[in-house]
């Protein structure tokens, strides 16, 4: 037994046929005939049919992306309780290693826990500005042909970071920055 399926006609076919067979009503002189008014029926109903699906589909896409912004949203929560509990734990561990003499370490049957110095880092007596910028390079500007009277010519400083921490673990004392130096719990397996 054969079974018919009707062919689905895309949004954009469906306009331009239904487009079609208006124009060609438009230019007729006489009375429409029964097989015009039938064609016209026909893809009056495959273009309701193909915007139907165009809406069902859009209205599919939004639900799907505000249930996926939700999940982000619970999942960053997630993220933040377990960042949260981690930091927690290490310091717990840290502050009951160096209530039981710093150099101690704390075996288990997987490995151990001991406080570890961390690495120097620079402290500055200022805060960063945290300033945006539409910054565009002069490839940019030649490709897409954008006039001067669109660009502004801004001059930045930047902190030589190495050059300080360089400076500072030499013992020259900077007045605008130190090295600190905390400690963090080290799990060896």
């Amino acid at each position: 037994m054969d079974v018919v399926t009707k062919k689905r006609a895309p949004l954009e076919l469906a306009a331009l046929d239904f487009a079609a067979v208006l124009n060609q009503i438009e230019q007729l002189d006489g009375d429409l005939d029964q097989a015009i008014l039938s064609t016209f029926g026909e893809l009056k109903l495959e273009l309701a049919e193909a915007v139907d699906r165009r809406i069902y589909f859009l209205q599919f896409l939004e639900s799907q992306i505000e249930h996926v912004e939700k999940m982000e949203k619970a999942w960053k929560e997630r993220r933040r309780i377990l960042e949260n509990l981690n930091e927690r734990i290490k310091e717990s561990t840290k502050t009951t290693i160096i209530a039981n003499d710093g150099s101690m370490k704390l075996k288990g049957t997987t490995g151990e826990l001991a406080v570890q110095k961390s690495p120097p880092s620079v402290e500055y007596a200022f805060d960063f500005s945290k300033k945006s910028f539409d910054i565009v390079t002069d490839d940019i500007v030649s490709k897409h042909k954008i006039p001067a009277k669109y660009l502004q010519h801004l001059e930045l400083l930047q902190i030589n970071k190495s050059a300080v921490r360089e400076d500072l673990q030499a013992g020259i004392e900077l007045g605008f920055a130190k090295l600190t130096r905390g400690s963090h719990v080290r799990v060896k397996i």
